[in-house]
């Protein structure tokens, strides 16, 4: 399982980066990986409760959204 974290994004914002991470999101199947939005403020414990919920579960973060974190995720 794959869970990808990532910002909400505002309505129409479609990036390449964006479009990438949603077409090879898509083709996974629920078991394999989702997609979870989030908000700066909510990043560690959002990523704490995924550990609670999956713990065997590979926990991704977008790149430019873990900048915007005021303190380092958990390793």
């Amino acid at each position: 399982m794959i869970i990808l974290i990532e910002p909400n994004r505002e309505a129409g914002f479609t990036s390449g980066g964006y479009r990438y991470q949603s077409s090879v999101f898509g083709q996974l199947s629920p078991e394999q990986g989702c997609i979870v939005t989030a908000t700066a403020d909510g990043l560690h414990a959002l990523v704490d409760s995924l550990r609670l919920q999956n713990p065997g579960a590979l926990i991704v973060v977008d790149g430019l959204f873990s900048e915007l974190s005021s303190k380092p995720l958990p390793g």
